[in-house]
């Protein structure tokens, strides 16, 4: 019997060792999205102050982008507001009248008094595509609850604020909210939330940040049905002995990829203070994975984002071959040091490759990777891959090698997928051997597709190579 039950024909990462029996001289790198130099929004209205907060999401809706960002202008609460760009990379401010700044509504005002913005969209929801969360308080506002309330909308411009308070569940880890009405547990016991931007299994997911003390944050989660009933709120992030001692887990956007699920968390340093993303992984929403190195995914690269970075609720967004990841980038600590400039922020964009977050990859030795056994669904194999020594190089020069072999279940060769009969990964596609989804045959253009619903494994013989993922292509 198969060792994993898991939907091959998604994407299989090789972030840990999920998928791996055996392997000799190979070794697993993690890979950083290059970031544009550049932003590509910055705070230049005055209902904006000079720091645009993103915490924030950006959907791609048919051909166009949609961002929502807030703001912080010192004598205007913080907002909510949205630009709009046919290209994801120049962004306008919609003049939309509904909110007025200084005696004026020509602005892309959509909710005041909202600090914190993550939105979630379903184009199938016929009532209201666009939800968000709206953090209010009753000394600025007049709710009499201090906590999160649910606004929808069917355009995504113009919002309709719900009175019902989105509540934490009962959970000893949770403290007791007293401002306003006693007693209230609202998932607003804290100042950091993601609603993620699509369901899992049915469910909305929230992710937030949990105070369980000055020096000790980290990240909770929350599923639920609808906005009212949000329960099994747990810990799922924080930091461990493999983490510098002043380093804090204040966030975290989640996110469905592939067969599994991705995190991009906020990590706290607190000198010097700064903070960096990390990606982290969890292959069943329960229990989360961190890096044994704990190097920056999203790190402190030009002094626009020197001091603070988050990333869009939304997650990576895919524009051909490569994902992007927009993200907000302050120029200051989130300590509020009084000497030096007043901070800045920015709204920025890194790009990465589909699926190349990590790569089980081979030098100048033949290296061997045998993954555990698994039921093949049919249809062709599909790899990311690439045969350059330098991940950099241009994949013309190749210069490395990739083979695979079949072997059963039980790690018997099968006749005509393996020993000589094996498939050559660079050479059977224009690219010559660097792509993000080759399709890859044997001799005579076998297909894997004559392993429908057998117990098989695979068998990848390296050099100078890098793996990145594998699939099958039998939805396609």
């Amino acid at each position: 019997m198969a060792d994993l039950e898991r939907d091959l024909t998604k994407s299989q990462l090789f972030l840990d060792d999920t998928w791996i029996d055996e392997q000799s001289m190979l070794s697993r790198i993690w890979h950083q999205p290059s970031l544009y130099p550049e932003p590509v929004l910055r705070p230049e209205m005055p209902w904006e102050g000079t720091n645009l907060a993103f915490y924030g999401t950006v959907f791609k809706i048919g051909d166009a982008w949609r961002m929502y960002y807030t703001t912080a202008s010192p004598d205007f609460p913080a907002s909510m507001c949205v630009a709009d760009s046919t290209d994801g990379f120049h962004w306008t401010r919609p003049e939309l009248g509904m909110h007025e700044f200084r005696g004026s509504k020509k602005n892309n005002i959509v909710i005041t008094h909202c600090r914190c913005v993550s939105v979630y969209y379903d184009p199938n929801d016929e009532d209201y595509p666009f939800r968000t969360m709206v953090h209010r308080g009753p000394s600025k506002t007049g709710h009499a609850v201090y906590g999160m309330y649910e606004a929808v909308s069917k355009d995504g411009y113009h919002w309709t604020e719900l009175d019902v308070v989105v509540p934490y569940p009962p959970a000893e880890h949770i403290h007791e909210f007293k401002a306003g009405r006693e007693g209230t547990r609202a998932l607003a016991g804290t100042d950091v939330y993601y609603l993620w931007a699509q369901k899992v299994k049915g469910e909305f997911v929230v992710t937030y940040k949990e105070d369980q003390s000055p020096a000790r944050r980290c990240v909770g989660m929350s599923r639920g049905a609808n906005f009212a009933a949000f329960s099994d709120t747990r810990i799922i992030l924080r930091s461990d002995l493999l983490d510098p001692p002043d380093v804090q887990y204040h966030g975290m956007v989640g996110f469905p990829y592939g067969d599994m699920y991705l995190g991009l968390a906020e990590r706290w340093f607190g000198a010097p203070t700064h903070f960096e993303i990390m990606l982290v992984w969890s292959h069943d929403l329960d229990t989360w994975h961190m890096p044994p190195r704990r190097e920056a995914f999203i790190g402190p690269t030009f002094p626009w984002n020197a001091g603070w970075t988050t990333c869009s609720t939304a997650g990576p967004l895919q524009d051909g071959n490569q994902l992007r990841i927009y993200f907000g980038g302050r120029s200051g600590s989130h300590i509020h040091v009084k000497k030096g400039p007043h901070k800045i922020g920015n709204i920025g964009l890194a790009e990465i490759t589909v699926d190349r977050f990590a790569s089980i990859s081979a030098g100048y030795m033949d290296g061997r990777l045998i993954t555990k056994s698994m039921k093949w669904p049919g249809g062709d194999l599909k790899l990311n891959a690439s045969t350059t020594r330098e991940f950099d190089a241009d994949p013309r020069l190749g210069g490395g090698e990739m083979t695979i072999e079949v072997w059963n279940g039980e790690g018997r060769p099968i006749e005509g997928f393996s020993g000589a009969q094996r498939a050559s990964f660079a050479g059977n596609h224009p690219s010559r051997g660097d792509t993000d989804a080759a399709t890859v045959r044997w001799p005579q253009e076998r297909s894997m597709a004559e392993l429908a619903n057998r117990e098989i494994r695979l068998v990848f013989h390296m050099r100078d190579a890098h793996l990145y993922s594998f699939r099958s292509s039998a939805k396609e």
